[in-house]
């Protein structure tokens, strides 16, 4: 089985979660954008909508879609930051009590692959159901901040790993 550093295992992560909140991301703001370019049809439905809701406070939509967006990397930013900073610090704990070189399959434990399975079972929930699509693109949006500013959290500490700064940290 192919072996790896610490350090590339915890970029290895890094690059994970960056690959699936830009996917996400770009999903979100497929889902969004698409709110614009049926706008008409929004208007004139009636089905509840964000966009179409914002758009009675701001004097555009493309003005409440903006609104929208900024709000989502907020919320993003927030979960990465408080949330899935400490997901990524122990990922890199499981990592760092590995032998070093360890073995590629053992970059993930149990419960993550388990967290892993249940995120996208909700994914695929969210995917089916009837919810409106720009609150479905905002979620994606949201989810994916979050993600990306996790895997800033992961390069963050291979950065330290390669200077090997890392075992001095403080956990």
């Amino acid at each position: 089985m192919y072996k790896c550093s610490h350090f590339l295992m915890i970029v290895i992560s890094g690059i994970v979660w960056t690959l699936v909140g830009v996917m996400l991301m770009t999903l979100g703001m497929h889902h969004l954008m698409d709110a614009l370019r049926f706008w008409d049809e929004i208007l004139i439905s009636s089905h509840s909508s964000l966009i179409k809701s914002l758009s009675y406070v701001f004097n555009k939509p493309q003005q409440a879609l903006a609104a929208v967006v900024g709000v989502c990397l907020l919320i993003g930013y927030a979960k990465g930051h408080f949330v899935l900073s400490k997901s990524v610090k122990s990922g890199v704990q499981r990592i760092l009590s590995q032998p070093n070189p360890s073995e590629i399959k053992k970059l993930y434990g149990k419960k993550y692959y388990f967290l892993i399975f249940l995120m996208m079972s909700l994914g695929m929930i969210l995917r089916i159901s009837k919810i409106p699509e720009d609150i479905h693109g905002a979620i994606d949006l949201a989810i994916g901040a979050a993600l990306l500013k996790g895997a800033l959290t992961y390069f963050k500490y291979a950065l330290a790993e390669k200077k090997g700064t890392l075992a001095q940290e403080k956990w």
